[in-house]
């Protein structure tokens, strides 16, 4: 009798138990907000919006950024049996799950000591030093890692969280660091400053024609037009008056196409910046060039450079909007930045996609949505998009 009492006792003690943890779990579609690796990504909570770095077991297969899987939490997000299920032959733990509020882009890991050069999503650089449970930091030199801040920004005691297990610590010092600034030279009134050498000039060759874009070029008072030479030969620009190189075209824009241009021959273009009071710059920039050809580029992917970029809304849902962009030709990196009503709200650097998922929070409902895209190649920037959007 004593053994049948005992019996029922454990069988409903343990009936709710498991009545309780059933109570306790949620499965929800979600979307990856990125693939760091095969076994990192990051997610947004879908009941409290924050965002979530998780380790993965195994078993998920190949995953991509905006994928929709289904996210299976008992009780709280965190190890305890929580998974990732892609479809029903697909779906692994989850033996990692770490809440944070930012990523840090490492700049710079100095080799033999616990200090690093990061730079936060605001565009503002710091140097610090970490406790030394991140001994792998020196593996995400030029990667991401990613801080549970105890206040709105970044300060020491802060919790730093780096992918693959590879460890967590603490900022034990910080400190900003600011870009240096030259002493700028007393103001005449004549404005005698020429305008900053044209960089990055990319020539996408057409059929009998050729597409230019380069850099703005700066200057303290305003750039008025460029100037535009281009020739069948070579040219040692700086031997040469500006008024006697060839084929001279001006430009407003940062960008010109070129026509009646013979196919299959090759071109060679340089460009020259022009200030509001006439003065040029020092030199001509670096030689761009390109062969015409029949059939390359179409003019609807480069009619005058402006749609390399076409930064749109691709989809927009109940929840979010997926905001895509086409690939900039030379581009490895792209800068994105998000504002709300003009107030900088996020920006991340050496961002390696081309599209991006922005949620709807509440906050955020009825203002003014600013996206901006910049590119970036081996040489530095290429150019800037930006878009506006609001719900």
């Amino acid at each position: 009798m004593r053994k049948t009492i005992l019996l029922s006792s454990i069988i409903g003690i343990l009936s709710f138990f498991s009545l309780t943890s059933a109570q306790a779990d949620f499965s929800e579609r979600i979307q990856i907000d990125e693939v760091i690796n095969r076994r990192n990504i990051v997610i947004t909570h879908p009941h409290t919006d924050e965002p979530y770095l998780l380790h993965l077991e195994s078993g998920c297969g190949e995953l991509e950024t905006g994928q929709t899987v289904s996210l299976v939490v008992r009780g709280d997000l965190n190890s305890n049996y929580d998974l990732i299920k892609v479809n029903e032959l697909y779906r692994c733990n989850i033996d990692l799950a770490e809440k944070f509020t930012q990523k840090l882009y490492v700049k710079y890991v100095y080799k033999g000591n616990t200090e690093a050069w990061v730079t936060d999503e605001s565009g503002q650089e710091h140097f610090m030093s970490y406790s030394d449970s991140c001994r792998a930091m020196p593996r995400y030199w030029k990667h991401n890692i990613y801080v549970l801040q105890g206040g709105r920004t970044l300060a020491k005691s802060d919790k730093i969280f780096l992918p693959n297990k590879d460890g967590q610590c603490w900022i034990t010092y910080l400190r900003k660091v600011y870009p240096y600034k030259t002493k700028e030279p007393e103001d005449t009134g004549v404005d005698n400053k020429v305008p900053t050498t044209v960089m990055q000039v990319k020539a996408f060759p057409g059929n009998g024609k050729v597409y230019l874009s380069w850099r703005p070029a700066r200057d303290n008072e305003g750039i008025s037009h460029y100037i535009v030479s281009y020739s069948p030969y070579k040219i040692r620009t700086k031997d040469i008056p500006v008024q006697e190189m060839p084929n001279q075209i001006q430009t407003e824009d940062a960008h010109v196409a070129i026509s009646d241009l013979i196919n299959n021959e090759t071109y060679y273009f340089y460009v020259l910046a022009v200030d509001t009071s006439g003065n040029v710059s020092s030199r001509w920039s670096l030689e761009a060039r390109a062969t015409p050809k029949s059939s390359i580029l179409s003019d609807e992917l480069v009619s005058s450079g402006t749609q390399l970029f076409n930064l749109r809304v691709a989809e927009e849902t109940a929840r979010s909007f997926l905001i895509r962009w086409d690939t900039v030709p030379d581009a490895n990196r792209y800068a994105v930045s998000f504002e709300v009503d003009g107030e900088r709200e996020f920006t991340r650097l050496n961002y390696a996609k081309r599209y991006i998922r922005m949620l709807k929070k509440d906050y955020r409902e009825g203002k003014k949505l600013t996206l901006k895209v910049r590119a970036y190649g081996l040489h530095g920037f290429i150019k800037e998009e930006k878009i506006d959007f609001e719900f």
